[in-house]
């Protein structure tokens, strides 16, 4: 059985009188950035599941002023891909810090300049070390980052390049490719919209989840604009076919 049709969506999250063409209706921004390679995605939430992760990071956004050495990935312009989580942030890589580029999953982690894993603590509104088992001791964070072994050997020089690598996989395919993994610092000003996912492969996808979608992105977008003053539209993206559409009903 094909994947795709055994585990795409019968009743999509936008229907036909919501679904916008980026060549005409939506703003002309998103589209050439889209089109150019500077769309990242950070992957912060799961449709059934608490705001725990949107809010540890919006904490240690406002604490800090910046979120460095963040794992994130890039969108090739209608080349479907497949994304970490059903919601996220839309970056605008021009306005991040680029400090590392993979073409798969990187495993990056952050760590301390003793090389201890990092994470921020939000109740204590500080870094700690976070190394499974321990306790977590308040420490000092520079932005340093590791990847996993494997992904060394794999780093791209830029993103052009993975613009084409991505490209070249999905035609050989034409199958959503694995998640890429570009490590960023950004900050607020990269922020300038919300993406939901939809046709993701697995069998979830249902009125029920729609609606609790729905439901979730709603509570994000009003989170951002409380929380950053933000007011972000929401997009689409298909994780097949790699459309990107503005969802109106927001």
């Amino acid at each position: 059985m094909n994947p795709i049709s055994a585990f795409s969506y019968n009743n999509p999250l936008i229907n036909s009188a919501e679904h916008i063409s980026l060549d005409s209706a939506t703003p002309v921004c998103i589209d050439q950035l889209y089109r150019q390679g500077k769309i990242l995605v950070k992957m912060i939430s799961n449709t059934y599941e608490p705001h725990d992760r949107l809010d540890n990071e919006l904490s240690e956004l406002l604490s800090v002023g910046i979120i460095r050495s963040a794992s994130t990935s890039l969108l090739a312009y209608q080349a479907g891909s497949k994304l970490f989580r059903d919601i996220g942030l839309i970056l605008n890589s021009d306005k991040c810090n680029i400090q590392d580029i993979f073409p798969s999953d990187a495993g990056s982690f952050r760590v301390n300049p003793d090389g201890d894993r990092v994470a921020w603590n939000s109740i204590k509104k500080t870094f700690c070390t976070s190394v499974f088992g321990k306790p977590q001791i308040e420490t000092e964070y520079q932005g340093d980052f590791r990847v996993g072994e494997h992904a060394k050997k794999l780093k791209i020089k830029d993103s052009s390049e993975l613009v084409t690598y991505l490209k070249s996989k999905y035609q050989e395919t034409s199958f959503p490719i694995p998640w890429n993994e570009v490590v960023v610092d950004y900050n607020k000003e990269s922020i300038f919209g919300l993406i939901a996912t939809q046709n993701v492969l697995y069998p979830l996808n249902s009125e029920e989840r729609n609606a609790k979608t729905i439901h979730h992105l709603q509570e994000i977008k009003e989170i951002m604009r409380s929380r950053l003053q933000l007011d972000l539209p929401i997009y689409i993206y298909d994780c097949i076919t790699g459309s990107l559409s503005a969802w109106t009903n927001a």
